[in-house]
Parts: structure tokens; sequence; C-alpha cells
């Protein structure tokens, strides 16, 4: 079996493990979501580094849900810096500026992505979620980050904090296919397509819980190139503007 085969055969195995292992954690996020978007408030969600791709998945997105308030900060972003978004990354004080000015309410969720958990910024943006009283939901490895040395001064890991920890199920390293001829090298990370997998997941099932109330229709993006479409997702981003500051 070749590596690419290799790949493809851990990854459908993880997506196995994760509708196994997760759906009570799943559930429990999508009703979170679903209470907070029916009685008029948003999901808020933030990752640095490759994490923020995750918070960009549920944002803004066709037949995603609009009320997601992506907390995006461009020095965390690889585009900006690669190496400058690490350093940033592992800045104490630097998630209570960017969350900033950001409106949030008691009980809104709040999904804080980070693969390793360990990071200065993912934590602090944890902290600051629970001293705003937000039902914190971390995205993480649990597996990865139980095994590295957290390097956030609490001495805190992501997933000890959380309310609800939805486990990616990515190996320490994320790589999941051994490179041939070279011992200890690996290829393939997992943790972005099981990531996108899993919130997207909980984003239908939260979209299925507004749907059933049968009071008004779920406020889901129709895709900009479908006819039709510009004149209610307009009138959705602006119904929302006050409370996601990146529309």
């Amino acid at each position: 079996m070749g590596l690419r085969d290799e790949y493809s055969t851990a990854i459908k195995r993880l997506m196995d493990e994760i509708d196994s292992a997760e759906q009570e954690a799943m559930e429990k996020t999508a009703d979170a979501i679903a209470t907070t978007v029916a009685a008029g408030g948003v999901l808020h969600v933030f990752g640095a580094g490759h994490s923020h791709m995750l918070a960009e998945e549920i944002f803004y997105r066709a037949g995603g849900l609009v009320p997601v308030n992506a907390i995006f900060d461009p020095g965390l972003m690889v585009h900006n810096g690669a190496a400058r978004s690490t350093v940033l990354e592992r800045l104490p004080g630097y998630a209570a500026a960017v969350i900033g000015d950001h409106e949030t309410s008691a009980g809104e969720p709040f999904i804080v992505v980070s693969n390793s958990g360990i990071n200065p910024v993912p934590i602090e943006m944890a902290l600051e979620a629970r001293a705003r009283s937000l039902v914190l939901v971390a995205l993480t490895s649990v597996q990865a980050s139980a095994a590295a040395r957290p390097r956030h001064p609490s001495g805190y890991r992501l997933y000890e904090l959380a309310d609800i920890v939805l486990d990616n199920h990515a190996p320490p390293g994320d790589a999941i296919a051994d490179v041939p001829g070279c011992p200890g090298l690996k290829t393939g990370p997992v943790s972005t397509i099981l990531g996108a997998y899993i919130l997207n997941n909980i984003i239908v099932r939260a979209v299925e819980r507004l749907a059933a109330t049968g009071q008004e229709e779920p406020p889901v993006f129709t895709s900009a190139n479908v006819p039709g479409s510009a004149e209610r997702n307009a009138w959705l981003v602006s119904h929302y503007r006050r409370q996601v500051k990146s529309f």
C-alpha cells in the first residue's frame, strides 16, 4: 500500500472513530448552538495558525449558519508571516487584544480550535471565554495535547478548561503516514480535514434542531452563485451585523 492509500485509509478510520466516540460531544455542541441562535445569539469561533482555517470554514459559508462570529487576527494567520504567527501564538497577553471589543453574551458557545492545545493564545482565549461566562468548546487532539508540555504559565491544556471537548483524534505530530526509508518521518496531516468534518457535522445538527422548532427558517447562507440568493443573504447579514464583527 502506497502513502496515498495509507493516508486515505487513515482518514476514513479516524472519521469512523469520531462518529462513534464524539457523538455525545457533538450533540451537546449542536444543542448549545441551536439554543443560542433561537434566542437571538451567535456562535463564536477562534483558531490560530492552521486552526484559523477551521474558524473560516464555518464563517460566511454557503450552507452554513449566518450567526457565526469568527474572531480573526491577521498576525495569527500564516499568510502574513508563518514564523511570525508561531511567535505571536506563544505570546502571553495577545489573546485579550485579539478578542478586544467582540460582543459576547453569557451562555453563548465559543469554539476554540487548537490541535496541540498548549500554546498561550488559545489557552488565554479559553480563559477569556470562561471570564465572559460563555460555553467553552475545545476542538483539539486530546492525545497530542496530553503528550505535550503546556506553554502557558497556568499549566493548563485547552481540553482541561473546556465545558465540551471535541477530540479530533489526530495523533501527536498530526501527520499519519510513515515516509519509506526515513525512520521517524511522517507525512499526511489530518487535523484540518477532521476538524472541518466535526464542525460541519455540528452545524448540520444545529440547523436540523432549529428547523424542527417550526418557528421560522433557520438563518443559513445560500450560495452567492445561486440565482435569487443575494437579497436573502444581504438581509441576514444586516440582521446580525452588530454581533458578527467580521461582516
